[in-house]
């Protein structure tokens, strides 16, 4: 921001686009307040730069699976990739087409049921033989055993793992009582306000070289494994949760080009510089090109520009 600031470049945040007139944007803004304002912006080039649209594919897989996909703009699956809606373990999406469902509300009876059973010590594992609805719906929670209990769903959903170490900040505004425990609906909200706190994988590449290496490993085992399951006639469950683990994103950074300079934003370090940067984010870039070809034609745009610099039409 201080980079554009140097630059004359005016940026708005905590803004919304709603609509292009030939000769201006008009946008929502939200203030200080949190108030949203409506703003009018007079443009004589209007450049836009925005994401792209679902492929017909992925858009079609949503349609047919609409009984089970609630998100329009991605394929939705869960933690090990899995097309939510399809049969178990037969359709699998990686990167942008798709974004991972946590659901963490809406699964609570399961979680709990697991976490009670697991522990050994709670009362319903040594009265009950068999935990039904009922019983879990009768269920309190000491705020140490909601801490094992998200201890539990974060390793089921690491990409929530980030928001689920919060619970024990905001465990206490759901005791209305300060009994020090939770009942089960209780518990639900709390995992209700985890799902909004969960935020979507990026859709950049790293992302997607990530999904495609988790998905080849977790594929060549369940090829490895398939004489196994035949011959015992293994061919039903939860077979992907039985020989893996569910994906676990690791944000390596991210970087931005700003003219001759260029933005870091890796985990724990922010770095912005100028040639030094630049040619440091081109380096990155010229490593993870996947041809030679690809590279000698990199190589020559980048000295092109160098020496006659960038080509500008003047409308």
């Amino acid at each position: 921001m201080n980079r554009f600031e140097r630059d004359n470049i005016d940026l708005l945040t905590n803004s919304r686009v709603k609509e292009i007139t030939p000769d201006s944007v008009i946008f929502d803004q939200k203030n200080e307040k949190g108030e949203v304002e409506r703003k009018e912006v007079p443009f004589g080039l209007c450049l836009w730069s925005t994401g792209v649209a679902q492929n017909p594919l992925a858009q079609q897989v949503v349609q047919d699976l609409s009984g089970s996909q609630k998100n329009k703009r991605a394929i939705e699956t869960d933690s090990q990739l899995r097309v939510i809606g399809a049969p178990l373990g037969s359709v699998y999406a990686i990167g942008d087409c798709s974004t991972v469902r946590n659901d963490l509300a809406e699964h609570c009876a399961d979680y709990v049921r697991k976490y009670i059973i697991g522990s050994h010590s709670h009362q319903f594992s040594r009265v009950h033989s068999i935990i039904t609805d009922d019983d879990i719906k009768n269920v309190v929670l000491s705020y140490k055993e909601i801490d094992g209990l998200a201890e539990d769903i974060a390793q089921q959903n690491p990409l929530a793992a980030e928001a689920l170490s919060w619970v024990n900040e905001i465990v206490p505004e759901y005791d209305v009582n300060k009994s020090g425990f939770l009942t089960f609906d209780q518990i639900k909200l709390v995992l209700k306000e985890v799902d909004s706190k969960v935020t979507s994988l990026p859709a950049t590449a790293q992302r997607a070289n990530q999904q495609g290496k988790y998905l080849g490993r977790k594929l060549s085992k369940l090829c490895k494994a398939s004489t196994t399951l035949s011959i015992n006639d293994i061919f039903d469950g939860d077979i992907d949760n039985a020989i893996s683990k569910p994906f676990k994103y690791r944000h390596l950074g991210s970087l931005a080009y700003i003219g001759n300079s260029a933005v870091f934003d890796l985990p724990g370090y922010s770095f912005v510089g100028g040639l030094v940067a630049m040619y440091l984010w081109r380096s990155i870039y010229f490593t993870q090109t996947v041809s030679l070809r690809t590279r000698v034609l990199l190589f020559m745009d980048w000295l092109n520009r160098g020496i006659f610099g960038r080509d500008l039409l003047a409308i």
